[in-house]
Protein backbone atom coordinates (compact mmCIF):
# COMPACT_ATOMS: atom_id res chain seq x y z
CA UNK A 1 0.00 0.00 0.00
CA UNK A 2 1.41 3.44 -0.84
CA UNK A 3 2.12 6.46 1.09
CA UNK A 4 -0.85 8.67 1.03
CA UNK A 5 -0.52 12.51 2.26
CA UNK A 6 -2.88 12.11 5.53
CA UNK A 7 0.32 9.69 6.29
CA UNK A 8 2.68 12.57 6.57
CA UNK A 9 1.79 13.75 10.12
CA UNK A 10 1.44 10.55 11.36
CA UNK A 11 4.89 9.74 10.67
CA UNK A 12 5.59 12.94 13.00
CA UNK A 13 3.14 12.35 15.21
CA UNK A 14 4.54 8.79 15.35
CA UNK A 15 8.05 10.19 15.56
CA UNK A 16 7.01 12.27 18.70
CA UNK A 17 5.14 9.45 20.45
CA UNK A 18 8.28 7.08 20.16
CA UNK A 19 11.33 9.37 21.07
CA UNK A 20 8.94 10.62 23.93
CA UNK A 21 9.25 7.15 25.19
CA UNK A 22 13.15 7.62 25.04
CA UNK A 23 13.46 11.00 26.59
CA UNK A 24 11.70 14.08 27.75
CA UNK A 25 14.34 16.34 26.63
CA UNK A 26 12.56 19.57 25.05
CA UNK A 27 16.17 19.38 22.52
CA UNK A 28 16.14 16.24 21.57
CA UNK A 29 12.41 15.74 20.82
CA UNK A 30 12.50 19.16 18.55
CA UNK A 31 15.49 17.82 17.27
CA UNK A 32 13.84 14.46 16.19
CA UNK A 33 11.03 16.63 14.89
CA UNK A 34 14.08 18.48 12.73
CA UNK A 35 15.30 15.07 11.60
CA UNK A 36 11.93 13.55 10.21
CA UNK A 37 11.41 17.13 8.57
CA UNK A 38 14.80 16.74 6.85
CA UNK A 39 14.57 13.05 5.43
CA UNK A 40 10.41 13.51 4.35
CA UNK A 41 11.01 14.11 0.70
CA UNK A 42 13.35 10.69 1.29
CA UNK A 43 10.40 8.76 2.93
CA UNK A 44 7.09 10.15 1.22
CA UNK A 45 9.00 8.26 -1.89
CA UNK A 46 9.25 4.95 -0.09
CA UNK A 47 6.89 2.08 -1.51
CA UNK A 48 4.67 1.84 1.87
CA UNK A 49 3.87 3.29 4.74
CA UNK A 50 6.37 0.51 6.84
CA UNK A 51 9.37 1.55 4.81
CA UNK A 52 9.22 5.17 6.52
CA UNK A 53 8.06 3.29 9.83
CA UNK A 54 11.16 1.60 9.83
CA UNK A 55 13.54 4.80 9.74
CA UNK A 56 11.18 7.00 12.15
CA UNK A 57 10.96 4.10 14.73
CA UNK A 58 14.63 3.86 14.46
CA UNK A 59 15.48 7.27 15.64
CA UNK A 60 16.02 6.67 19.64
CA UNK A 61 18.53 3.63 18.79
CA UNK A 62 20.45 5.58 15.85
CA UNK A 63 20.66 8.77 17.96
CA UNK A 64 20.50 7.51 21.38
CA UNK A 65 21.92 3.96 21.80
CA UNK A 66 17.97 3.53 23.46
CA UNK A 67 17.13 -0.12 21.58
CA UNK A 68 13.34 -0.68 22.97
CA UNK A 69 11.42 2.43 24.15
CA UNK A 70 8.07 0.20 24.37
CA UNK A 71 9.80 -2.44 26.80
CA UNK A 72 7.68 -1.54 30.04
CA UNK A 73 4.82 -1.08 27.80
CA UNK A 74 4.73 -3.94 26.14
CA UNK A 75 5.43 -6.13 29.62
CA UNK A 76 2.32 -4.45 31.43
CA UNK A 77 0.01 -5.10 27.91
CA UNK A 78 1.09 -8.45 28.38
CA UNK A 79 0.77 -9.14 31.85
CA UNK A 80 -2.98 -7.29 30.88
CA UNK A 81 -4.11 -9.73 28.09
CA UNK A 82 -3.07 -12.76 30.28
CA UNK A 83 -5.10 -11.69 33.38
CA UNK A 84 -7.50 -11.58 31.17
CA UNK A 85 -7.01 -14.80 29.30
CA UNK A 86 -8.66 -17.55 30.99
CA UNK A 87 -11.92 -15.29 30.72
CA UNK A 88 -11.46 -15.02 26.86
CA UNK A 89 -10.49 -18.64 26.41
CA UNK A 90 -13.87 -20.28 28.48
CA UNK A 91 -15.73 -17.62 25.84
CA UNK A 92 -14.38 -18.74 22.79
CA UNK A 93 -14.05 -22.84 23.64
CA UNK A 94 -13.63 -24.43 20.32
CA UNK A 95 -14.87 -22.13 18.15
CA UNK A 96 -12.56 -20.94 15.18
CA UNK A 97 -14.82 -17.87 14.64
CA UNK A 98 -14.57 -16.43 18.30
CA UNK A 99 -10.95 -16.85 18.45
CA UNK A 100 -10.39 -15.22 14.66
CA UNK A 101 -12.60 -12.09 16.37
CA UNK A 102 -10.85 -12.30 20.07
CA UNK A 103 -7.53 -11.97 17.65
CA UNK A 104 -8.71 -8.99 14.85
CA UNK A 105 -9.96 -7.29 18.53
CA UNK A 106 -6.46 -7.28 19.92
CA UNK A 107 -4.96 -5.82 17.53
CA UNK A 108 -6.06 -2.87 19.02
CA UNK A 109 -3.17 -2.74 20.90
CA UNK A 110 -1.02 -0.42 18.77
CA UNK A 111 0.79 2.79 20.40
CA UNK A 112 1.51 3.98 16.63
CA UNK A 113 -2.04 4.76 15.75
CA UNK A 114 -3.66 4.70 18.95
CA UNK A 115 -3.44 6.08 22.51
CA UNK A 116 -3.25 3.99 25.55
CA UNK A 117 -6.85 5.14 26.39
CA UNK A 118 -8.68 4.51 23.07
CA UNK A 119 -6.70 0.87 23.12
CA UNK A 120 -8.45 0.09 26.81
CA UNK A 121 -11.78 1.24 25.47
CA UNK A 122 -11.21 -1.04 22.50
CA UNK A 123 -10.39 -3.92 24.68
CA UNK A 124 -13.22 -3.65 26.76
CA UNK A 125 -15.45 -4.75 23.82
CA UNK A 126 -13.31 -7.89 23.13
CA UNK A 127 -15.38 -10.30 21.53
CA UNK A 128 -18.65 -8.02 21.08
CA UNK A 129 -17.68 -6.34 17.18
CA UNK A 130 -18.01 -8.18 14.12
CA UNK A 131 -16.10 -8.54 11.00
CA UNK A 132 -16.88 -6.13 8.56
CA UNK A 133 -14.97 -8.63 6.30
CA UNK A 134 -14.78 -12.42 6.64
CA UNK A 135 -13.74 -15.29 4.64
CA UNK A 136 -14.22 -18.03 6.63
CA UNK A 137 -15.22 -20.69 4.68
CA UNK A 138 -12.55 -20.18 2.34
CA UNK A 139 -10.30 -20.08 5.16
CA UNK A 140 -11.49 -23.17 6.23
CA UNK A 141 -11.13 -25.21 3.21
CA UNK A 142 -7.44 -24.53 3.04
CA UNK A 143 -7.19 -25.53 6.24
CA UNK A 144 -8.00 -29.34 5.39
CA UNK A 145 -5.40 -29.53 3.23
CA UNK A 146 -2.56 -27.39 4.68
CA UNK A 147 0.69 -28.49 6.54
CA UNK A 148 2.40 -25.53 7.72
CA UNK A 149 1.08 -22.36 8.72
CA UNK A 150 3.12 -19.12 8.97
CA UNK A 151 1.39 -16.78 11.40
CA UNK A 152 3.19 -12.90 10.97
CA UNK A 153 2.78 -11.65 14.60
CA UNK A 154 2.23 -7.61 15.25
CA UNK A 155 1.20 -6.00 18.63
CA UNK A 156 3.42 -7.33 21.96
CA UNK A 157 -0.31 -7.80 24.13
CA UNK A 158 -2.15 -9.18 21.48
CA UNK A 159 0.67 -12.00 20.75
CA UNK A 160 -1.76 -13.91 23.75
CA UNK A 161 -4.43 -13.74 21.97
CA UNK A 162 -2.38 -15.42 19.21
CA UNK A 163 -1.90 -17.85 21.45
CA UNK A 164 -5.43 -18.57 21.84
CA UNK A 165 -5.96 -18.82 18.24
CA UNK A 166 -3.31 -20.62 17.39
CA UNK A 167 -4.28 -23.23 20.26
CA UNK A 168 -7.80 -23.77 18.51
CA UNK A 169 -6.11 -24.07 15.11
CA UNK A 170 -4.22 -26.98 16.53
CA UNK A 171 -7.52 -28.11 18.01
CA UNK A 172 -9.42 -28.50 14.64
CA UNK A 173 -6.30 -29.26 12.19
CA UNK A 174 -3.70 -30.82 14.22
CA UNK A 175 -1.71 -31.93 10.76
CA UNK A 176 -0.56 -27.94 10.06
CA UNK A 177 3.18 -27.21 11.93
CA UNK A 178 2.57 -23.58 12.79
CA UNK A 179 5.45 -20.96 12.94
CA UNK A 180 5.18 -17.50 14.62
CA UNK A 181 6.99 -15.35 13.32
CA UNK A 182 8.35 -11.82 15.14
CA UNK A 183 10.26 -9.25 15.02
CA UNK A 184 14.00 -9.26 13.85
CA UNK A 185 14.81 -6.16 16.15
CA UNK A 186 12.41 -3.77 18.92
CA UNK A 187 10.35 -1.42 17.18
CA UNK A 188 7.17 0.28 18.18
CA UNK A 189 5.39 -2.10 20.62
CA UNK A 190 6.07 -5.03 17.95
CA UNK A 191 6.44 -7.98 19.45
CA UNK A 192 9.98 -9.75 19.41
CA UNK A 193 11.12 -13.12 20.86
CA UNK A 194 10.76 -12.21 24.32
CA UNK A 195 7.48 -10.91 23.77
CA UNK A 196 6.29 -14.05 22.12
CA UNK A 197 7.93 -16.48 24.98
CA UNK A 198 6.13 -14.25 27.75
CA UNK A 199 2.73 -14.15 25.85
CA UNK A 200 3.02 -18.30 26.27
CA UNK A 201 3.59 -18.97 21.97
CA UNK A 202 6.57 -21.39 22.86
CA UNK A 203 4.00 -23.44 24.05
CA UNK A 204 1.43 -23.87 20.87
CA UNK A 205 3.76 -22.70 17.93
CA UNK A 206 7.37 -22.78 17.00
CA UNK A 207 8.93 -18.95 17.12
CA UNK A 208 10.75 -17.40 14.24
CA UNK A 209 12.71 -14.38 13.78
CA UNK A 210 11.57 -12.61 10.78
CA UNK A 211 15.21 -10.25 10.74
CA UNK A 212 12.91 -6.98 10.19
CA UNK A 213 13.35 -4.03 12.47
CA UNK A 214 10.44 -2.73 10.43
CA UNK A 215 6.79 -2.26 12.34
CA UNK A 216 5.71 -4.89 9.26
CA UNK A 217 7.54 -7.55 7.17
CA UNK A 218 9.44 -5.88 4.59
CA UNK A 219 10.20 -9.10 2.82
CA UNK A 220 13.62 -7.57 1.42
CA UNK A 221 14.73 -6.71 5.13
CA UNK A 222 13.94 -10.23 6.10
CA UNK A 223 17.02 -13.00 6.84
CA UNK A 224 16.91 -15.50 3.70
CA UNK A 225 15.44 -18.34 6.32
CA UNK A 226 12.45 -16.73 6.82
CA UNK A 227 12.07 -15.88 3.42
CA UNK A 228 12.20 -19.42 2.54
CA UNK A 229 9.57 -19.96 4.99
CA UNK A 230 7.41 -17.17 3.62
CA UNK A 231 7.26 -18.56 0.38
CA UNK A 232 6.74 -22.36 1.19
CA UNK A 233 3.58 -21.82 3.60
CA UNK A 234 0.84 -22.83 2.43
CA UNK A 235 -1.20 -20.69 4.17
CA UNK A 236 0.12 -17.22 6.24
CA UNK A 237 -2.02 -15.11 8.65
CA UNK A 238 -0.72 -11.71 8.73
CA UNK A 239 -1.67 -9.98 11.42
CA UNK A 240 -2.36 -6.47 11.97
CA UNK A 241 -2.47 -3.18 9.85
CA UNK A 242 1.60 -2.83 9.54
CA UNK A 243 2.43 -6.06 8.02
CA UNK A 244 -1.09 -5.52 5.62
CA UNK A 245 1.08 -1.91 4.53
CA UNK A 246 3.91 -4.10 3.38
CA UNK A 247 2.49 -6.88 2.10
CA UNK A 248 -1.14 -6.14 0.22
CA UNK A 249 0.93 -6.42 -2.76
CA UNK A 250 2.75 -9.51 -2.53
CA UNK A 251 1.90 -12.76 -4.55
CA UNK A 252 1.48 -15.90 -1.63
CA UNK A 253 -1.82 -17.29 0.21
CA UNK A 254 -1.83 -14.39 2.93
CA UNK A 255 -4.80 -13.77 4.77
CA UNK A 256 -5.02 -10.40 6.70
CA UNK A 257 -6.27 -9.88 10.25
CA UNK A 258 -6.54 -6.77 11.53
CA UNK A 259 -8.47 -3.67 12.45
CA UNK A 260 -8.43 -0.63 10.54
CA UNK A 261 -6.57 2.27 12.08
CA UNK A 262 -5.84 5.27 10.06
CA UNK A 263 -8.27 6.92 7.29
CA UNK A 264 -5.89 5.69 4.43
CA UNK A 265 -6.45 2.24 5.16
CA UNK A 266 -10.20 2.65 5.12
CA UNK A 267 -10.47 4.44 1.57
CA UNK A 268 -8.06 1.61 0.08
CA UNK A 269 -10.38 -1.05 1.67
CA UNK A 270 -13.37 0.68 1.07
CA UNK A 271 -14.20 0.61 4.84
CA UNK A 272 -14.27 2.60 7.97
CA UNK A 273 -12.43 2.98 10.64
CA UNK A 274 -12.24 0.83 13.50
CA UNK A 275 -13.43 -2.11 10.93
CA UNK A 276 -12.70 -5.53 11.46
CA UNK A 277 -11.27 -7.54 8.64
CA UNK A 278 -10.29 -11.25 7.78
CA UNK A 279 -9.63 -11.72 3.96
CA UNK A 280 -7.78 -13.41 1.38
CA UNK A 281 -5.09 -11.45 -0.70
CA UNK A 282 -5.96 -11.60 -4.27
CA UNK A 283 -2.84 -11.85 -5.25
CA UNK A 284 -1.81 -15.28 -4.02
Amino acid sequence: MRIYPECIPCFFRQGLVTASKATDDREKLIEVMLLIAERLPELVKLPTPTHAGKFIHSIPRRMWGIYDPYKQDKERFIKMMLDMYPRIKVWVGDNLQRALKVAASGNAIDFATLGEDRIMAELQDIGEREFKRMEYDRFVEELKNSKMLLYLADNAGETVFDKLLIEVLKLHYPQIEILYAVRGYPTINDAVYEDAIASGIDEVAKIIDSGCEAPGIILEDCNEGFRKIFYSSDIIISKGQGNFEALSEVKAPIYFLLQIKCDPVARYMGMEVGSLLFFRTSNG
